[in-house]
């Protein structure tokens, strides 16, 4: 399936709950590069009020099919964090999702909520590593099936369903990992956390 497949899933699953704006062009900070990112959304008023943070959120989309798959995945995280450090419009993404989620790259499948079926442990260490290097860089993944959908980062930890509202967990995903991993900071609240 190409690109054009993922896109259309976006609009019709994410048409009723976000105000969607395609191919939106910004600006990365250094040099004054443009950059064009496929989605940015941004929450309507019963999400809002179901606990959704007021916030801008970039989508990037990727079709996995690639003879190099892995190698794709990684230049799209890559992508993805370059996007979360631009300004698009004069404001910043809280944080950027690709889509599909990694496991539609490296044919992992779910078994029950939240465990893959897979032998290959290899392909665990990749996406493991991969989720968890992408949520430093404030990158996060976008799970759609049937008329249910997700975002979530590294370990599974979801942000917002659509079945189940807000996590409790604070800040996730929009926490910006600036120098040393034990130094904060806090894009919502624009204070150091540590």
């Amino acid at each position: 399936m190409d690109e054009s497949f993922y896109h259309q899933q976006i609009v019709s699953s994410l048409a009723n709950d976000f105000i969607i704006h395609e191919q939106v062009e910004g600006v990365f900070p250094i040099d004054n590069i443009k950059v064009i990112i496929d989605f940015i959304i941004y929450p309507k008023n019963h999400l809002i009020e179901n606990g959704f943070e007021p916030i801008y959120i970039g989508v990037e989309v990727k079709s996995p099919s690639s003879k190099d798959p892995e190698s794709k995945f990684i230049d799209a995280v890559w992508q993805a964090h370059t996007y979360s450090l631009s300004s698009f419009g004069g404001k910043h993404l809280a944080f950027v999702l690709l889509y599909p989620p990694i496991e539609d790259f490296i044919n992992l499948e779910l078994v029950k909520e939240n465990i893959f079926q897979s032998t290959n442990v290899e392909k665990q260490t990749f996406r493991v590593t991969v989720e968890r290097i992408a949520q430093r860089a404030n990158v996060g993944f976008l799970k759609i099936e049937n008329s249910f959908w997700k975002i979530f980062f590294s370990g599974r930890c979801s942000y917002y369903t659509s079945k189940y509202g807000k996590n409790k967990i604070k800040n996730i995903g929009s926490v910006r990992y600036v120098g040393n991993t034990k130094r904060l900071f806090d894009v919502e609240n624009h204070r150091w956390c540590k």
